[in-house]
């Protein structure tokens, strides 16, 4: 089956169109209970997303590849200028001006 995906990368579109047929051709004339039907099954799923690459492909041929430009986005850092004097101060500042309540 491995060696069936690699023979439908080397299809166009017309030749994959052409391939589908002669497996519903085949489905149509195999019995439904035979092991042959469910891998006729398969082949024609794997064929179908091919031809359906094949087309996708196409339609976006005429898309840039290109990265697109969107803009600089300009970002200022800035740091508060403290020493861990400042800092202590006002953390205990901020309990005794505001006491919370002892349990």
């Amino acid at each position: 089956m491995f060696e069936y995906e690699i023979s439908l990368e080397s299809k166009t579109a017309d030749q994959l169109s052409e391939e589908i047929t002669r497996i519903n051709e085949r489905l149509f004339k195999t019995n439904p209970s035979s092991p042959i039907y469910k891998q006729l099954l398969s082949m024609r799923a794997l064929a179908e997303q091919a031809y359906t690459e094949r087309l996708v492909m196409q339609q976006n041929k005429h898309f840039d590849d290109s990265p697109i430009e969107i803009g600089y986005a300009e970002s200022t850092e800035e740091e508060l200028a403290h020493n861990g004097n400042e800092l202590l101060l006002a953390v205990v500042n901020s309990y005794v001006k505001n006491p919370e309540p002892r349990k």
